[in-house]
């Protein structure tokens, strides 16, 4: 793993880790049923083993570090198209990746012991309406790879069209986050949580068409 600061990898793995180490301590106290699934309320509508719980908290953090290796190391995977320099902001991407997903794997955990406190809300939604307004503010930077961004065949194809597909996806990232955040704090659960996923739908549908309307726009300007 190449980076200017090793610090970086040891803080990546202690915050994967983070989760794990709270079950650890809560272990013995733990009850043998806990909540293994919410509704749209935040609401526990499943039970299992916390042996289930374990191996969910496992694989969120082995998810995150993995997510973790893969995007410092994309410029070597994907040399054609990085030419094998590191692209800019990735380091930090993938910090915050790690960040986000240990988060979200420690507030399922805490749900998980304690199904009464409802977390989705107070936690969860502004969670990721934070780390799309991160996005939105470094998406405009990130240059055509196979592992990062909005990688559709016609961005991946064409260098302007993932420059202006990103600059756009930067806005869309960066607006929708903020709203996100807004609808948490002023709406109930269900409301939020219904808002949120239109708004990625509505981000994934637009960045996808606009990529392949510019790939069809560029088509014909070169008829």
């Amino acid at each position: 793993m190449e980076s200017k600061n090793p610090l970086r990898h040891i803080l990546a793995l202690v915050i994967a880790l983070i989760p794990l180490m709270y079950v650890a301590l809560q272990w013995n106290t733990v009850p043998e049923t806990v909540a293994v699934h919410f509704d749209i309320h935040g609401q526990a509508d499943d039970y299992g083993s916390k042996k289930e719980m374990l191996l969910m908290a496992v694989f969120l953090s082995v998810t995150s570090l993995i997510t973790y290796l893969v995007v410092i190391n994309a410029h070597k995977l994907d040399k054609k198209r990085t030419k094998g320099v590191k692209p800019v902001m990735f380091d930090t991407i993938a910090l915050a990746t790690v960040l986000f997903i240990s988060i979200l794997n420690l507030t399922i955990i805490i749900n998980s012991i304690y199904p009464g406190v409802v977390l989705l809300d107070k936690v969860v939604i502004p969670v990721i309406g934070l780390f799309f307004i991160f996005m939105g503010n470094v998406m405009y930077n990130i240059k055509p790879n196979r592992f990062v961004g909005i990688r559709v065949p016609w961005t991946l194809n064409n260098d302007e069209n993932w420059k202006h597909t990103h600059r756009l996806g930067s806005k869309l990232f960066f607006v929708g986050g903020i709203l996100i955040r807004l609808v948490s704090l002023g709406y109930e659960v269900e409301v939020s949580t219904i808002f949120m996923a239109g708004v990625v739908l509505i981000i994934t549908i637009t960045t996808v068409m606009y990529s392949y309307l510019y790939h069809r726009k560029s088509q014909n300007n070169n008829a």
